[in-house]
């Protein structure tokens, strides 16, 4: 995996900067499998518009999956139980953020405070 950096997304008229760590190929199999709850936030890139379906097997923690579009526009957004077989969006995307549920992204839950039913 590659270092750490920051993405800027946009979701309801607000932005916010989130670290992440971009995945290379072999780790776009596993993601945040086998990891622990303390772990970076990922990002998935794809070269085009996918609708790829994930999985949380193998992952003990809940997290937060951001769907984005090319310009990096929240456009659907799922808390994530552990092993979960299917997650997906009803909608193509471009890129995929994992966020885990830790107290380092406690702003990240802040940010989408208006819908945190979702998150319940």
């Amino acid at each position: 995996m590659n270092s750490k950096n920051k993405l800027l997304i946009h979701y309801s008229g607000k932005s916010l900067d989130i670290d992440f760590q971009k995945v290379d190929f072999f780790s776009k199999f596993y993601g945040l499998m086998f990891k622990s709850k303390n772990t970076n936030n990922l990002l998935f890139e794809f070269k085009k518009d996918v609708q790829t379906p994930f999985t949380s097997f193998f992952v003990f923690f809940t997290f937060l999956i951001l769907f984005l579009d090319d310009k990096n526009n929240v456009i659907d957004f799922q808390k994530v139980s552990p092993f979960k077989r299917l997650i997906k969006s009803n909608k193509k995307f471009r890129n995929v953020l994992e966020v885990p549920f830790n107290s380092k992204n406690e702003h990240i839950f802040d940010f989408f405070d208006d819908n945190l039913e979702k998150f319940k």
